[in-house]
């Protein structure tokens, strides 16, 4: 099985709206592997973030077009996980990013290593 995760970085507001969302989760939540590993993610960043909004498929949708949705088409639930993390730009250049990427990245591996 691949998994195929990409993160970027999403505009606290956008077209005037405040987005309300820390960190994102994207997924196609027909998809039962991309669902069950975006609920393991999620509650191990809770627990390292307990403090950040983190919601799935915010700010966008994650079945929006893009190259993991291409790729599902391709590939069958089994054999192809697409997860995008969203984090907000609020955070860039604050002294609260730096430990904010390590609890992500250790939310990946907590995650990977639970599979």
């Amino acid at each position: 099985m691949v998994i195929h995760l990409s993160i970027h970085s999403f505009t606290p507001v956008l077209n005037g709206e405040v987005r309300n969302v820390d960190l994102g989760l994207l997924f196609d939540p027909d998809r039962k592997s991309e669902l069950e590993f975006c609920s393991i993610l999620r509650s191990k960043l809770e627990k390292e973030l307990p403090e950040q909004r983190i919601e799935f498929n915010e700010p966008y949708k994650g079945t929006d077009d893009g190259l993991t949705t291409s790729l599902r088409k391709k590939f069958p639930d089994h054999k192809y996980l697409g997860i995008e993390i969203e984090i907000n730009q609020k955070f860039v250049g604050t002294m609260l990013f730096p430990s904010l990427k390590q609890s992500v990245l250790s939310g990946i591996r907590q995650t990977l290593n639970s599979l």
